[in-house]
């Protein structure tokens, strides 16, 4: 900004601005100045994407398996009973699923039980429950009953595909 002194010696003095016009040309260096300038930016992305992906944000699906076993075998103790006829006996990493393993009761004739009776109970719980969001994550859920003193057993695996499917039905 200039002052530029009245033409009549009784008037107040008056501000202008400079024109863009006459502004000094931009500086070769410009351009680096900001990049370096941009650089600490561009480190702290970095930064915070090597956390997200440490952090589980990015995180495979086995990884996030066996972090899930990990800390459900911190919080639970198995054998857990789950009702009068059923324990749950553990759960382990397979791939992209978590294993829940349950053993049946000897009391329970093995001969009147259906796999599929036992898989659309599961199915409903676990497309309506947290377990959803486990799914969501990209994990499948395996489930394993054994029959206690018998040869027996049923195993399956759900999907997060399975949900959208019990629902159409």
């Amino acid at each position: 900004m200039s002052t530029v002194p009245p033409s009549d010696p009784g008037a107040e003095t008056t501000t202008q601005r400079a024109n863009p016009s006459t502004t000094k040309p931009k500086q070769p260096g410009a351009f680096r100045r900001r990049a370096v300038r941009a650089a600490p930016a561009v480190l702290i992305a970095v930064i915070a994407l090597s956390f997200l992906l440490t952090r589980g944000v990015f995180e495979p699906p086995e990884s996030k398996v066996q972090t899930a076993v990990d800390q459900i075998r911190n919080l639970e103790h198995f054998p857990m009973q789950v009702d009068s006829v059923t324990s749950w006996t553990g759960v382990n990493a397979e791939g992209d699923a978590l294993r829940f393993d349950y053993l049946i009761a000897p009391s329970v004739d093995s001969s009147t039980v259906k796999g599929d009776t036992i898989r659309n109970s599961v199915l409903a719980k676990a497309c309506s429950g947290a377990m959803k969001d486990v799914m969501n994550d990209g994990i499948k859920l395996k489930y394993a009953y054994a029959f206690e003193g018998a040869s027996k057993s049923f195993d399956f695996t759900i999907a997060k595909a399975d949900c959208a499917t019990s629902r159409a039905k």
